[in-house]
């Protein structure tokens, strides 16, 4: 069985400092209206930055190609990488939320993001507080449509449902980000069982290993299982705009439902022979055409109650 590339081109960690990622939320939130903080429970006004955005700020034209030009493998060693800083960015802010947290929290983010944490949040004090509007302190988490930027006021829990876009409005807990119904959601330290869609895709990408943990034949497999696992949990279908549809020629979402989950996957692979790198496409359209699948898969596999 065919493994994942690894090493030169496929040691993808690094390529998204935080500290870049964060520069970045803070210029493009300086167009986001400030969201209100009165009932707390309520839809934000958030930030959504994609892949495809991102990608183009923080990467070098020549740094996409080499990863683009391993198709399927390299899209998915750029986004495991994003995520992963991602994950590590929303688990700091948590610290800084909450007060730097707890020393036990401390050990165990260090030890899993290998960086001292007390040092990280002072070196990134600066970019958190020009990410901080009053009294409400940002709340970084990411889905299939992207990176979001949200805002949740002090003191209460951090729980934030991407899809949704709202937020919990219960008081945190004593010395935790969250409260004690979210508890689950401390993914760095507390069994997964009673866990949200969010908190179990922070569990994934937390940790580096799980890169290398498929073959490309497994990684299909274990992402349609993925999102089937998520849609059951959910028990709602995924936001998708006509901006996916469009990019996968769909008409529909009454078409997309006919063809399924292996018939998307069929009308995805004829589409992606035409747009790869490799057959004279572009990488833009290329990676455009991933996320586009990504979330309609996401949509396909979280029905309706």
């Amino acid at each position: 069985m065919n493994t994942l590339p690894t090493p030169q081109i496929l040691e993808p960690f690094g390529l998204f400092p935080l500290s870049a990622l964060l520069r970045m939320l803070v210029r493009k939130s300086h167009h986001t209206p400030s969201p209100t903080s009165g009932t707390l429970l309520h839809q934000q006004n958030s930030l959504t930055l994609t892949d495809t955005s991102i990608f183009k700020e923080l990467l070098s034209p020549q740094t996409r190609s080499e990863y683009f030009l391993h198709g399927y493998s390299g899209l998915y060693a750029l986004s495991f990488s994003l995520r992963h800083t991602i994950t590590q960015g929303a688990a700091l802010l948590h610290m800084y939320g909450t007060n730097g947290s707890t020393c036990r929290e401390h050990q165990e983010l260090s030890a899993l993001f290998d960086l001292d944490v007390p040092q990280q949040l002072r070196e990134l004090q600066g970019l958190f507080r020009e990410l901080t509007r009053g009294d409400l302190l940002p709340v970084l988490s990411f889905s299939a449509l992207g990176c979001h930027l949200s805002w949740q006021k002090n003191g209460m829990c951090r729980a934030y449902d991407p899809y949704h876009n709202t937020c919990c409005s219960s008081t945190t807990a004593a010395d935790s980000p969250f409260c004690h119904v979210h508890q689950p959601c401390a993914w760095w330290n507390m069994p997964q069982d009673m866990a949200d869609a969010q908190t179990i895709m922070f569990a994934f990408y937390g940790w580096k290993e799980h890169l290398f943990a498929y073959t490309e034949e497994q990684l299909r497999e274990e992402v349609g299982k993925f999102w089937h696992r998520i849609g059951m949990q959910q028990r709602i279908a995924p936001h998708l705009d006509d901006g996916a549809l469009e990019v996968l020629q769909i008409e529909s979402r009454e078409a997309l439902s006919a063809l399924g989950p292996k018939g998307l996957r069929r009308h995805f692979l004829r589409l992606a022979r035409r747009t790869h790198p490799d057959n004279g496409g572009d990488h833009e359209s290329f990676l455009r055409l991933q996320q586009a699948y990504g979330s309609a898969l996401a949509f396909l596999h979280a029905p309706s109650p």
